[in-house]
């Protein structure tokens, strides 16, 4: 993470890093099945959460059990970033067209969009 927060710094240093649109999603990683053990592996693994800037920086990213849907890890994920400055906007698909997102971020400065 200090690699990436040092990055990070330089880019914004210099005018490279752009927060004015951010992109947000995640991904499944599902864990290893022993032979036999199918039942008890069943809806265990990871998911991985990140956000980029414009220019697909990574600026956050998060781990959390594969359970919760992805809308409910949006804010924890966007507390997680490893820079300062919140983005203006984030965008994602529409796994993340929710009300209650949308009126959380617009209390912190952030716009979200997603298709509905």
């Amino acid at each position: 993470m200090k690699m990436l927060t040092s990055l990070a710094d330089d880019l914004r240093d210099r005018g490279k890093l752009d927060l004015s649109e951010c992109f947000f999603d995640g991904t499944f990683v599902a864990a290893k099945k022993k032979a036999g053990s199918w039942k008890d592996q069943a809806g265990k693994g990871t998911k991985i959460m990140a956000m980029a800037d414009r220019h697909g920086l990574p600026i956050a990213v998060y781990l959390a059990r594969a359970s919760p849907h992805g809308v409910t890890l949006v804010e924890a994920t966007q507390a997680s970033r490893f820079v300062a400055a919140k983005p203006e906007r984030l965008i994602g698909d529409r796994a993340y067209d929710s009300d209650p997102l949308d009126n959380i971020l617009r209390e912190e400065g952030i716009e979200m969009i997603a298709p509905h």
